[in-house]
């Protein structure tokens, strides 16, 4: 399915799609009624109210003759709203404005529950800018809803640095993982690297990171951390496709399509100690950050995939 850039694109491609579904002589005659008065009262009232209750008689009237009714993308209203395909899902954090939030559902508890989160950085030039702490504002647009398959936008504002992307969101049925493509807006400065940083925090304490090159186990290290003082950063640079986030309960994974290589790399931090005072303290060495970067960034490398391998649900 084409991505309808505009509302007018969208209405034009909407409207001829009823047009060829309608049959019959008398259909069409009544179908052309209905959406010259939807028509109408896009034009000459565009308030939305009126509109939209314009086209919800003129779908009314189509559904009553027996035409299959299409419906362009829907703008979502809030941020938050949830995609999922049943195992795992995605939304806007409603809090921090730039971070996205990755669910699972646990048939145990019979309820979503968040494991990790997805924080895009953009450099661009000199300067690096990280999205929790830009703020930028997120808007999230439906572009496939379909049985089996679903596919969100989220579109950030640009950043202080020039960086202006969006994030398209894929789920296909039965499978407990999110695809994420990178697309730059036209007017964007050029991004010499990305990363969709993973925060993972207390949400399932991982302490293992696989890869196909090495495993690095947060244990090895020594951390001189403390409340509100940062961790130990390490530069990681595993060869392969994938990393997997080994936890507590989850095994996570973030894999990317073209295999890491030159300035590519992961970059983590590990904590022993938790940032605030009175979170959970889980007693050993964690990682906290994953930041698993690619650089250059050209348009063979805009693709993450965030899933899950184990989970404690059945």
């Amino acid at each position: 399915m084409e991505v309808i850039a505009s509302r007018t694109s969208a209405g034009a491609r909407w409207l001829r799609a009823r047009w060829l579904r309608a049959g019959g002589r008398l259909q069409r005659g009544v179908f052309v009624a209905a959406l010259l008065a939807a028509l109408a009262a896009l034009t000459v009232a565009p308030l939305r109210g009126l509109a939209e209750s314009a086209l919800a008689a003129g779908e009314a009237i189509a559904e009553r003759i027996g035409i299959d009714v299409i419906r362009p993308p829907t703008p979502v209203d809030r941020p938050g709203f949830l995609v999922h395909n049943g195992l795992i899902g995605l939304k806007h954090n409603d809090e921090v404005k730039g971070m996205l939030i990755l669910y699972r559902y646990n048939s145990t508890v019979d309820d979503w529950q968040p494991f990790n989160s997805i924080v895009p950085l953009a450099k661009v030039g000199w300067f690096s800018n990280n999205a929790e702490f830009q703020r930028p504002e997120v808007t999230a647009t439906v572009l496939q809803d379909e049985v089996g398959y679903k596919r969100v936008r989220y579109h950030f504002s640009p950043f202080a640095n020039g960086a202006h992307f969006s994030l398209d969101a894929e789920l296909h049925a039965d499978l407990p993982e999110v695809r994420i493509s990178v697309v730059p807006e036209p007017d964007s400065g050029r991004i010499a690297e990305f990363s969709l940083q993973t925060t993972i925090g207390f949400v399932d304490t991982v302490t293992e990171i696989e890869t196909a090159s090495a495993t690095f186990r947060a244990a090895a290290y020594t951390v001189r951390d403390g409340f509100m003082v940062g961790g130990l950063w390490l530069t990681l640079r595993p060869s392969g496709k994938q990393a997997l986030l080994r936890g507590r309960e989850l095994t996570q994974y973030i894999a990317v399509e073209r295999t890491l290589s030159g300035d590519d790399r992961l970059e983590v931090e590990v904590r022993r100690t938790p940032w605030l005072r009175g979170l959970p303290d889980p007693g050993e060495n964690w990682f906290e950050l994953v930041r698993l970067i690619r650089r250059p960034f050209t348009a063979d490398k805009r693709v993450w995939r965030f899933g899950l391998l184990t989970s404690p649900s059945p």
